[in-house]
């Protein structure tokens, strides 16, 4: 840290509070303002945290990759000669003999995923001086922009659950830690948000502006950009819900019978030429090598998992055939929820995952205990959303299960799954005594 961190940060956080308190009004109702703030500064902690971790306690590692050898020398590049700065940001990833001095010491230069989160990091870099913290506070900014108008989206179409949504989306520690500071996670869990808001705003509440579309859009291209196996489950996931949404405006049951499997083949046709368009050119990510991708993530989380001291799972005997992975279906998908256990813990931070799991395995079992299996399958069929966002917990649940191999690259990789299934848990419950008062 230097002086510098001294006076721009604080100067950023207050310039973000006076913008926060100002924006409230505009985004807030009655129920949800007392959130803002509140959910905005975890988000800043969290961030902070993250930093102070990898410095700390991991001595390294790819918050550093993206700051000190990534916009760390785009700023330097700008400082010397501007106009390679901006290209640094802006323009391809190619060596160039006006770069080079800069981005060959760049660990992510070669790697346009990665690269992605260092242009995004230099530009910030400009504004805040490079320093390192307020470049944490502005991914947080973002982090908490995404799923602020995810909890809106939801909390109008659920008003009295305010609260235990806050909780689901802003509470839980997992989603705090890796999804507020300067990583791939932050910006794409807000994209994600963002994509529910439009969804809930074109589709639901017949909210069908251009500007809704343009945020659909940008945000489905930055998940793309960064981590386009996200949409593989929420793709498809949402055209679903929109499917689900049409269908049960259709009273007789009769015309139901009839028109419904000729509407599943809409959302399933885009579902595969959309993820078509979207990976063309990605050789890790089209549908020939996808089953090969993850078979190669699996090992190389697991020859990582030997280098920190024995954080892997095993999921059994298994090939990465459409066979052998369906034969691990339930295993990957209890793995990424309840796993690791507190006996499986070799480290402090596996040990308050360990702990979170627990608690989301008590949570689900008394939910169950308290409805019904029955009761609960009802439910769930009875609400698209929910049905959506079980949809998208179990597939992403098991597709970061069965490749992930270690759990220290699981509990971040899972983290987009955790406040849809939490929101799907509560909204069940809630419908559930609803129903009882009635």
């Amino acid at each position: 840290m230097e002086l510098r961190d001294l006076i721009v940060t604080p100067t950023l956080l207050i310039l973000l509070y006076f913008l926060a308190y100002n924006l409230r009004v505009k985004v807030c109702t009655v129920h949800t303002k007392k959130y803002f703030i509140p959910a905005l500064t975890i988000k800043f902690f969290g961030a902070i945290l993250l930093g102070l971790v990898y410095q700390f306690y991991y001595g390294g590692g790819d918050t550093f990759g993206y700051t000190s050898f990534g916009a760390h020398y785009v700023w330097e590049a700008f400082t010397n000669q501007p106009v390679t700065g901006i290209n640094l940001i802006f323009g391809d990833n190619v060596y160039t003999p006006q770069n080079f001095q800069y981005a060959s010491r760049m660990w992510y230069f070669d790697d346009p995923p990665a690269y992605f989160i260092v242009r995004l990091t230099g530009l910030f870099a400009l504004f805040t001086f490079d320093t390192y913290s307020s470049q944490a506070l502005l991914f947080a900014t973002i982090g908490f922009s995404g799923l602020w108008a995810l909890y809106s989206s939801i909390i109008k179409a659920y008003p009295r659950l305010h609260l235990p949504i806050a909780v689901a989306i802003f509470a839980v520690p997992s989603v705090v830690f890796w999804g507020s500071g300067i990583m791939k996670d932050t910006i794409t869990l807000s994209a994600v948000g963002w994509v529910i808001y439009a969804l809930f705003e074109i589709f639901f509440f017949k909210n069908r502006s251009g500007f809704n579309y343009l945020i659909l859009f940008v945000s489905i291209w930055v998940i793309s950009v960064i981590k386009v196996f996200i949409l593989f489950c929420l793709l498809p996931t949402g055209l679903i819900w929109i499917y689900l949404l049409y269908i049960r405006q259709i009273k007789s049951i009769v015309l139901k019978i009839i028109v419904q499997p000729l509407l599943l083949i809409i959302p399933v046709s885009i579902s595969i030429l959309g993820l078509l368009y979207l990976t063309e050119g990605n050789q890790r990510y089209s549908f020939n090598n996808l089953l090969k991708t993850a078979e190669i993530t699996a090992y190389d989380n697991s020859v990582w998992t030997v280098r920190s001291e024995g954080s892997g799972y095993n999921l059994g005997d298994y090939d990465f055939s459409p066979t052998g992975l369906l034969r691990k279906f339930i295993p990957a998908v209890w793995v990424t929820l309840f796993r690791p256990y507190l006996w499986e813990s070799n480290s402090i931070v596996m040990l308050l995952s360990a702990l979170e799991s627990l608690i989301l395995l008590i949570f689900t079992f008394y939910l169950l205990v308290r409805i019904g299996l029955f009761n609960l399958v009802k439910t769930v069929k009875s609400d698209p959303f929910i049905t959506a966002c079980l949809i998208f917990t179990i597939t992403f649940a098991f597709a970061v299960g069965v490749s992930s191999g270690n759990f220290g690259s699981l509990v971040r990789y899972k983290i987009p799954v955790i406040p849809f299934y939490l929101t799907a848990l509560f909204i069940c419950s809630y419908q559930k005594a609803a129903l009882k008062r009635r």
